[in-house]
């Protein structure tokens, strides 16, 4: 259930863990802000620790992020 809304992929309706329906807008905002705190989280990580490896989650987010923003613009204006 988190892989999904995490990647905000399907048009469904489905009901959260808390037992509310969301909308594909709401699985996608909810999932630009699991992506934004994890890059927020990672960055100071890999500076900190040097570990660079987390450059790999922080792209990976980052382009998820960057493609779910994309999605959420194209959906707001079609409202």
């Amino acid at each position: 259930m988190i892989l999904r809304i995490f990647f905000a992929k399907d048009d469904i309706i489905e009901k959260n863990i808390f037992g509310e329906t969301m909308t594909h807008i709401n699985q996608l905002k909810l999932s630009l802000a699991l992506n934004l705190i994890t890059i927020l989280i990672a960055v100071p990580l890999i500076f900190m620790t040097k570990r660079y490896l987390l450059s790999i989650i922080v792209i990976f987010c980052a382009s998820r992020f960057w493609t779910n923003w994309q999605q959420y613009k194209k959906e707001k204006q079609s409202r």
